[in-house]
């Protein structure tokens, strides 16, 4: 599928041509090959590749004029699908406001913290147990591996399960693989071990730096927002694309009353419908491409744009939602040692009740724009309310923002 918008690029300027208007259609999953979005007459961005910098940021320098500068996205972005399952570790005494796991397994470490499948795993010297919540008619089956792959006895009571897996002494093993599965939905995480049961490898270190990045994180401009929603576009070229939002936002979340359930209905669609660029992150990125206009337009962007759309759907409706901007990595997890392996990245947390919640709608999908051609892929939940021990595996915030697109 060919992208519905052309380019004329002369004297330094890109100009957007696309002519077409918003369908109902639009909010239907995967809706591609019918969607189209209208970008207001007029809208012009500036394009200038001889000053684009050797970095992954897309966004305003708040110390400098708004630019749309192109950025070559070298080893700025990394590719969803060479990502791996990330590894678990001790969580700190619950300071971070998750979910407490069940009163049985008091010293359970927190993977997922989503009620439609949450997941706790503990330790007690001979069993590694693992407990959580899940719908009675979901179908649950799992499976750890070290070396032999083990299958637990399984026991449900209405929403409840544990899976009891008897492995004896886990001390001699670096890692546990475990997978939980849900219905059709695979959960997976590698579980780095010590002498006593599990380990964090340091990662709490790391952790604390992602929670500090949201406590101090920045409000950004209306002037730098706007840029974010249709770069060079005039107000009320910039409201249209708001209203679309808003009316994108309402269909999501339907009659959903829970702000919870809406900030995991907006992850589902944005990483159903939304498809990672794999053209443009192997050419160039600017703050066209990660705009709100070009994604509603073409639903394809990078991670930065994955980031602003879901931003914007949760501030629609309400939702207080941070963009946060930092390192990811592929491959085995280590900050420290593995420094060329990492990559410029971005992704959300968003408040619900006074809880940060972890979500990473680009490492939820497989969907991919190569080569002018949309391939739908495999969306999955894992990123979506991940324990933050789990999450800064393989997540390291730089710096993060809160942006007002409907103040």
């Amino acid at each position: 599928m060919n992208s519905r918008k052309t380019f004329a690029l002369a004297a330094g300027v890109l100009t957007v041509t696309a002519a077409a208007v918003v369908g109902a259609n639009y909010f239907s999953r995967r809706s591609v090959p019918d969607f189209a979005y209208s970008t207001p007459s007029g809208a012009v961005s500036e394009f200038t590749p001889e000053n684009a910098p050797d970095s992954a940021e897309v966004k305003p320098d708040a110390d400098s004029a708004i630019s749309n500068e192109a950025v070559t996205e070298t080893a700025a972005e990394i590719d969803p699908e060479t990502t791996g399952s990330t590894a678990a570790g001790t969580d700190p005494a619950n300071e971070s406001g998750e979910p407490s796991p069940p009163e049985t397994d008091t010293a359970a470490i927190m993977l997922c913290g989503d009620p439609l499948n949450s997941v706790f795993v503990r330790y007690d010297g001979s069993r590694v147990i693992v407990s959580g919540t899940c719908p009675e008619d979901t179908a649950l089956d799992a499976a750890l591996t070290f070396g032999d792959t083990v299958h637990p006895d399984i026991t449900r009571s209405g929403e409840d399960y544990e899976l009891l897996f008897t492995v004896g002494d886990i001390s001699a093993q670096d890692t546990l693989n475990l997978s939980v599965t849900f219905g059709e939905d695979m959960l997976s995480y590698s579980l780095f071990t010590s002498a006593d049961g599990f380990a964090d490898g340091g990662f709490s270190e790391i952790a604390a730096i992602n929670s500090a990045a949201v406590d101090n994180a920045s409000e950004l401009s209306a002037e730098y927002t706007a840029e974010y929603i249709l770069p060079g576009g005039t107000p009320e070229q910039r409201a249209e694309v708001l209203s679309q939002i808003k009316e994108l936002s309402d269909r999501i979340c339907g009659d959903i009353a829970d702000d919870y359930d809406k900030a995991r209905a907006i992850a589902r669609w944005v990483s159903q419908n939304i498809y990672y660029d794999h053209d443009a992150k192997n050419d160039t990125v600017d703050l066209e491409t990660v705009s709100l206009a070009h994604i509603l337009e073409t639903h394809r962007t990078v991670c930065i744009g994955f980031s602003n759309l879901y931003a914007a759907l949760c501030s629609a409706q309400g939702l207080t939602c941070f963009n946060v901007n930092g390192d990811c990595l592929r491959g085995r997890l280590d900050f420290e040692t593995r420094v060329k392996n990492t990559a410029l990245h971005e992704w959300n947390v968003v408040i619900i009740d006074g809880r940060a919640i972890n979500v990473d709608t680009v490492w939820n999908t497989t969907n991919s724009y190569k080569n002018g051609n949309y391939t739908d892929g495999i969306t999955t939940a894992q990123y979506f309310d991940i324990g933050d021990i789990v999450f800064s595996q393989a997540h390291r915030a730089r710096k993060a923002e809160h942006r007002d697109y409907f103040g």
